[in-house]
Order: structure tokens, then C-alpha cells, then sequence
């Protein structure tokens, strides 16, 4: 599959690009298997990055060229997710290896003074 791309004229009729193409009539080769993304040069990027910004939150992913090579890709951030499995997957907390009910009861008290009582005893033994 072989696509040309648009000549400066179609370019500047379409009212979406800034900069005018350079190298108009210029055939680029694609696989029949490719899918056709977006790409946009740096300088095009810079220029129109807010059009760009509102084309990304919508859901559409752009390919960045540095004088024609694709260097980078501009898409949305991936869905928000629980708070706890954004922590999982930053690595900030591990996933609990057991179910709370198959812990059992807590154990019964131990007899004696409770901690309460032994940290006021401690501290007023300090004064």
C-alpha cells in the first residue's frame, strides 16, 4: 500500500497544519498490515502543540518525527485506575498474600496491665 502526502496546497485548504509542506509529492512504502498513525515532525508539534494536546485527550495516539524518523509517540495517559492498584503497579505497596477471613480471630487478651497503662506509669515517672 503506498499513500502520497498532501501537497502544500491540500495542506493549507485543510486549515490544520501551520507549516507548509517542503516535500510535497514524496511517496513513502507501507506494509498492507501497517496501521496508519499519525505522525507529526517536531517543529509542527511545537507550533500546534495545544491542537495536538486536545487530539491526544481524545484518545488518539501521534507519532513524533525528528526530520523524518519517528522518535517518540505522544497518547493518553491509560485509564485511572483504584488508588490501590496505582500504588501495585508503582511498586508502593504489595498485594495482601492472604484473605482477611482466613487470618482467624485476633487472640484474646494478654492478662496484666494493658500498654495504656505501662506508657502512663512511664511517664509519670519521668516528672
Amino acid at each position: 500500500m503506498c499513500y502520497m502526502k498532501r501537497t502544500a496546497t491540500e495542506v493549507a485548504d485543510a486549515g490544520d497544519c501551520a507549516t507548509l509542506c517542503y516535500m510535497k509529492g514524496r511517496a513513502t512504502k507501507k506494509p498492507a498490515t501497517a496501521k496508519l498513525r499519525r505522525r507529526v515532525n517536531v517543529r509542527e508539534l511545537r507550533q500546534n502543540l495545544s491542537k495536538y494536546l486536545v487530539d491526544v485527550k481524545g484518545g488518539e495516539a501521534i507519532e513524533v518525527a525528528e526530520r523524518g524518523e519517528p522518535v517518540a509517540m505522544l497518547g493518553p495517559l491509560p485509564k485511572p485506575t483504584s488508588i490501590v492498584e496505582r500504588l501495585i503497579a508503582e511498586g508502593r505497596l504489595l498485594p495482601a498474600r492472604l484473605r482477611l477471613e482466613d487470618i482467624g480471630p485476633p487472640l484474646p487478651p494478654v492478662p496484666g496491665p494493658t500498654l495504656s497503662e505501662i506508657l502512663e506509669e512511664m511517664r509519670s515517672e519521668d516528672d
